[in-house]
């Protein structure tokens, strides 16, 4: 995996002007993205499924749409995979992690 702090920058860049990325690049940054977030979530034991407001759903669409996504979307969904591994990149260096087996039982 490239370096986090380079591919963070590497989305901003192409959020800030998704225009000058060819119809390939962004889906293909936005997949890396996603194969990153669910890296980082792995090392600290994040659920799979089941967290409130998860932005990867939402980025898989825009990967796998057949249809043009207009600008706003684009930049919206590279932004939102920065955050993320931005994020996600700090609670790994920090040592966080989630311990689902203290959870509180929801039943």
């Amino acid at each position: 995996m490239r370096n986090t702090s380079r591919f963070v920058t590497e989305l901003l860049r192409a959020a800030n002007d998704p225009t000058r990325h060819d119809a390939f690049h962004i889906p293909s940054l936005l997949q890396e993205a996603i194969d990153t977030i669910t890296k980082l979530r792995r090392q600290i034991g994040f659920p799979k499924e089941g967290i409130a407001d998860d932005a990867l759903p939402n980025l898989r669409a825009v990967v796998e749409t057949h249809e043009p996504l207009d600008v706003v979307e684009l930049k919206w969904a590279l932004r939102e995979a920065a955050d993320a591994i931005r994020a996600l990149q700090i609670l790994v260096e920090s040592g966080f992690s989630v311990d689902l087996s203290k959870a509180p039982n929801r039943s």
